[in-house]
C-alpha cells in the first residue's frame, strides 16, 4: 500500500523499493520529475482543475510547498513566476530534483501555501499576507 505522504510516494514511485530495501517492479520506476508532476499538474487534470491549479503560473492559485533546504529555490521560482520566467531554479542541498532518491523521504515540508495563505509552517519561514493578492487567479502584473 502506498502511503499518503506525497514525499514518500514520490520516493516509492522513483525507487520502487520497500521500506526493507526490496525492489518491487523496478522496471516501473519513473523519474522524480514525473512523480512530482503526478502530484501537481496531473492531479489537477484528473479533477479538471488544471486551469486553476497544478502548476505555478500567472492566473492560477499559488498552491505550493517550500521544502527543507529549498527556501532560496522556492523564492526564486516564485519570483520567476511573478516575473514571467517559471524555470528559475537554484541549487540546494535538499532539492527534490537533485538529491539521491533515497534521501527524498528525509526532506521536510517547511511551509504550505494555499491560494496565497500559509496553512502550515514549521516556524522557520513565513510569507507576508500581502503575497495572498498575487496568489489569486484574478491577480495580474
Amino acid at each position: 500500500m502506498t502511503p499518503v505522504n506525497p514525499l514518500m510516494s514520490i520516493h516509492i514511485a522513483a525507487a520502487r523499493r520497500t521500506n526493507k530495501g526490496r525492489v518491487l517492479g523496478g522496471e516501473q520506476a519513473i523519474p522524480v520529475e514525473r512523480a512530482v508532476r503526478a502530484f501537481t499538474l496531473d492531479a489537477a487534470k484528473f479533477t479538471h482543475d488544471e486551469n486553476d491549479k497544478g502548476s505555478l503560473e500567472l492566473g492560477k492559485y499559488a498552491d505550493f510547498v517550500v521544502l527543507s533546504g529549498t527556501l532560496s529555490v522556492s523564492l526564486l521560482l516564485l519570483l520567476g513566476i511573478l516575473l514571467g520566467d517559471a524555470r528559475s531554479r537554484a541549487a540546494s542541498t535538499d532539492d527534490i530534483f537533485r538529491v539521491p532518491i533515497e534521501q527524498i523521504p528525509n526532506i521536510r515540508v517547511e511551509l504550505t501555501v494555499l491560494a496565497g495563505h500559509a496553512t502550515h509552517s514549521s516556524g522557520s519561514i513565513s510569507i507576508p499576507e500581502s503575497l495572498a493578492y498575487w496568489c489569486q487567479p484574478s491577480a495580474s502584473l
